[in-house]
């Protein structure tokens, strides 16, 4: 069954008194620190008061509306599929870790006084595949220009995690259908590609 973000309240209670504190910002790891290869990683930027409002009046504390968002969300095996539902209520933006402090500030301020921004980080693991691993799928180079500035800009946008994978390999795909059937060459001429399918599973 489709989770409902208008009545998302009713989970709430499944915390019980337990309430997980927001994560503090932690600055991005460099290049040059621990063998990182500068890939960033998403993060959701939710408007918790607009979340609140959307369950009646039957939540009030931000920090209540936070654990019920998390709660929503479930775990590794359902947070993609959630999270196509809380990008669809208009509560929820696309952000990367590196720049959500200044994006966290930018949404509040656009949304006004009222707007209570909170950062929220995807599982490391996401439906069995680290998360680095589909994030890269989705802003690694391919072997054509054409197809990379689509997936940079299907990155950026205000989708899911699971949009953005979908929308990276069908570019390659049909990409790579046109060469094979024009006989051309890839433009960019590098290796390119993936090695997650569009519903977040690794290739074999």
């Amino acid at each position: 069954m489709e989770h409902s973000w208008e009545t998302a309240a009713s989970l709430a209670s499944l915390g019980g008194e337990s309430e997980e504190e927001e994560e503090a910002f932690r600055p991005p790891v460099s290049a040059a620190a621990g063998g990182d290869d500068g890939l960033d990683e998403p993060v959701l930027l939710v408007d918790l008061a607009a979340v609140a409002a959307s369950a009646g009046g039957a939540v009030t504390d931000m920090q209540q509306a936070r654990t019920m968002v998390l709660e929503a969300l479930g775990g590794e095996d359902e947070f993609l599929a959630r999270s196509e539902n809380l990008f669809a209520s208009g509560h929820c933006r696309h952000a990367e870790r590196r720049s959500c402090g200044a994006e966290r500030e930018a949404m509040e301020a656009e949304r006004g006084g009222g707007a209570v921004v909170s950062v929220i980080f995807y599982p490391p693991i996401c439906g069995g595949v680290p998360l680095r691993e589909l994030w890269r799928a989705v802003r690694e180079p391919s072997q054509w220009e054409v197809v990379d500035e689509l997936k940079l800009r299907a990155a950026r946008c205000h989708k899911s995690l699971k949009w953005k994978l979908e929308v990276a390999r069908e570019a390659e795909a049909l990409a790579g259908a046109s060469v094979r059937e024009g006989g051309g060459r890839p433009v960019n001429g590098n290796g390119g590609g993936g090695g997650v399918r569009s519903d977040g599973s690794a290739l074999g």
